[in-house]
């Protein structure tokens, strides 16, 4: 089962649909969008075998610029999801599926800093089964001070993030 409400944290531990759940909207992104996609990939703690996570598929989408930003919107927005103009993450448009939260789309330019961060954490830690327990055990302290905070969740996740990204350079 996929899906979380807006603000909660609750880890759940790997289920391997979240592959299938990837795959299925992963094609109807690419169908969507078309030839302005470089590339797809399954980034987040749902990508890594093993790994708990929050039920929520991260999917990264490569794009070559931002020229046609505002015609992947709406392309966005005519398949369910909502432009997160909050997340306020420079370089990368997020969206969210559903007032229960399924997926979240990143929308990076192909290649560039956030599409090359995104990957090395996930490459990381795939590669990684010491690296995966750290993390899997931030996360559930994380998870257990801030049940109602994604934002403190995923603060108290950067050094650990950064730290990691700067190990792969």
């Amino acid at each position: 089962m996929i899906g979380l409400e807006s603000e909660k944290v609750m880890l759940s531990e790997y289920d391997k649909e979240w592959i299938s759940h990837y795959e299925s909207e992963s094609k109807v992104i690419k169908n969507a969008l078309g030839e302005m996609v470089i590339d797809i990939q399954h980034i987040g703690s749902t990508s890594v075998v093993g790994l708990k996570a929050k039920p929520i598929i991260d999917i990264l989408v490569g794009i070559e610029n931002f020229d046609k930003i505002d015609e992947v919107i709406k392309k966005m927005e005519t398949m369910g999801y909502t432009y997160a103009h909050w997340a306020g993450i420079p370089g990368d448009y997020t969206f969210r599926k559903g007032e229960v939260t399924t997926h979240l789309i990143h929308v990076v330019k192909y290649g560039k800093i956030n599409w090359n961060h995104n990957i090395k954490f996930r490459d990381a830690l795939r590669n990684n089964p010491d690296l995966v327990k750290q993390y899997e055990e931030l996360k559930e302290k994380l998870a257990k001070e801030y049940p109602d905070s994604r934002e403190k969740y995923t603060e108290g996740k950067s050094k650990f993030v950064v730290d990691v990204v700067k190990m792969e350079n």
